[in-house]
């Protein structure tokens, strides 16, 4: 799921390579260097249009990002015109960076607000994360539904943050040995509803299996280039035999971790732009 901001000018196209971003495909890709965070654009040549997508949830640093990269871009593209989505209503004409961080604020504040119990005046701990991890989590996860169009039946899961001994990493989620793309990650979290091996009935039961375990499993399978290094896996006897080999995880053996949590606190949300 993404915030797409839609720009429109002449010679958008020549201006975005002079800045230093890669065509791949339909798509153009930056990685933001003082955060590691990667900035995706859909292009439509034909047009001039770019369409930025910005990685939910709508997190200070990935405003801030678009904030930045949109900046850059205008002076190079006199005529640059922006289509905003904001909270108060659609946006169309210049680009304001002010008005579209003030826009960003005002959507942050209304979401912790409607969360259950509140996120007010409540704090995370800023959990650390390297930013080869950052760029992991978003430019697999701004892919993903390409790739799961160009699957056809594997199942492409989403990319995630999860806390194993204090660490923050990532992981997928890969359900009985299904036919998958399973993209390089620190571990994997495998699901067993048909293949469990505890009493008939009984609840999902979920392993944890680290890079290093699931190698040893996989070591024959290629890796595939993409957004990141990935293994087209099909089910097979031996491999639907491994996962019931696996222990079951036990409790608090690991547990998910939200964007909010890696870099902000939610009642930081104000501090984005001018007031």
């Amino acid at each position: 799921m993404s915030y797409d901001l839609e720009l429109r000018a002449p010679g958008l196209y020549v201006a975005l390579g002079r800045l230093g971003y890669r065509l791949r495909g339909s798509q153009v890709l930056l990685v933001d260097e003082a955060t590691g965070v990667p900035v995706v654009m859909d292009l439509d040549r034909e047009v001039e249009r770019a369409t930025l997508r910005v990685p939910m949830p709508r997190i200070s640093t990935y405003g801030q990002v678009a904030a930045h990269q949109v900046s850059r871009l205008a002076p190079q593209v006199p005529g640059l015109r922006v289509r905003d989505p904001q909270v108060d209503g659609e946006h169309v004409g210049a680009w304001d960076e002010a008005a579209f961080l003030r826009g960003w604020d005002r959507a942050n504040r209304s979401a912790h607000q409607d969360r259950d119990p509140p996120l007010e005046g409540q704090r995370y701990a800023r959990r650390p994360v390297s930013p080869r991890r950052v760029q992991d989590f978003g430019a697999w996860n701004l892919a993903q539904r390409l790739l799961q169009l160009s699957s056809f039946s594997a199942f492409v899961p989403n990319l995630f943050f999860g806390l194993v001994q204090g660490r923050v990493r990532t992981y997928v989620v890969w359900g009985d040995a299904m036919a998958t793309w399973l993209p390089r990650v620190d571990f994997v979290v495998v699901a067993r509803n048909e293949l469990r091996v505890g009493p008939s009935g009984g609840g999902l039961e979920s392993c944890v299996v680290s890079a290093q375990a699931l190698e040893l499993a996989l070591a024959g399978l290629p890796w595939v280039e993409g957004p990141l290094p990935y293994r087209v896996i099909e089910p097979e006897p031996g491999l639907e035999a491994w996962v019931r080999s696996l222990p079951t995880a036990a409790p608090g053996s690991f547990s998910g971790v939200g964007l909010e949590e890696l870099f902000e606190a939610p009642d930081e949300t104000q501090a984005l732009g001018p007031p």
